[in-house]
Order: structure tokens, then C-alpha cells, then sequence
């Protein structure tokens, strides 16, 4: 038997986690926090949140009823779009990045990235 990944914070389970970040993003957004500052707020109520999952979070909680008030769905809105813009960059400038071997060389490593292991098998 494969034994699982345990991805959750020591001491909270996932689905408390989970309640964890809605509630820290609601109470955070409604008593008048920034997006920056309610970022740091629920990093501070839940130490073992991931972006992705602030960002599912705070999708989750704009579709509360409860929350009628503009500006707090506007605080929470913005939060999960510049987080979830920043991981989308992120990626987006790890993988436009040219990699470079030892003697400077661009293309020597770009030509080896786009050849197969097939091709590489019958060169050898």
C-alpha cells in the first residue's frame, strides 16, 4: 500500500482548515481590511494556507448570501484574482526564462529540451 501525502498543516484537518480560511476572509473583508492586508490576516488565522487554497476560499465566500455589501465583495474579489494573477505570472516567468549552461550557452540547452528521449537513444 502507497502510503498518502500528507499535505495539511500539524493539528488541523483539511475540512477545518477549509473553515478556517472562510471564515478568516470573511471577518477579515467585513471588518475593513484591504486585499493586501486580508492576505496577510488569513496567512496570520491560518499558517498552513497555500494561495490556491485562499484563493478557492475567497471564491467560495463571494458566493455567501449574507455578504451584500459591495466594498467587501469588491476586497474579497480583488484578492482572489491578484492572488491567483501572481501564480498564473508566476508560472508564466519560470517557464519563459532561458536556461543557461555552464558556458553561456542558450541554445545548446533549448535544442536539447526539444529533443525526445527516443531521438536522443538513437544518437547515442
Amino acid at each position: 500500500m502507497k502510503k498518502k501525502k500528507k499535505t495539511e498543516a500539524k493539528g488541523i484537518k483539511k475540512s477545518d482548515k477549509k473553515l478556517a480560511l472562510y471564515g478568516a476572509i470573511k471577518d477579515g473583508a467585513q471588518s475593513g481590511l484591504p486585499a493586501d492586508a486580508l492576505y496577510q490576516h488569513v496567512l496570520s488565522a491560518v499558517p498552513g494556507a497555500g494561495g490556491k487554497a485562499i484563493v478557492k476560499a475567497a471564491l467560495l465566500v463571494l458566493s455567501d448570501p449574507e455578504l451584500t455589501d459591495r466594498r467587501v465583495l469588491d476586497v474579497i474579489y480583488d484578492l482572489a484574482i491578484k492572488h491567483r494573477l501572481a501564480e498564473v505570472a508566476a508560472a508564466d516567468a519560470a517557464e519563459a526564462a532561458p536556461e543557461v549552461n555552464d558556458n553561456g550557452d542558450e541554445a545548446a540547452v533549448a535544442s536539447k529540451k526539444k529533443t525526445s528521449k527516443k531521438a536522443q537513444k538513437a544518437a547515442a
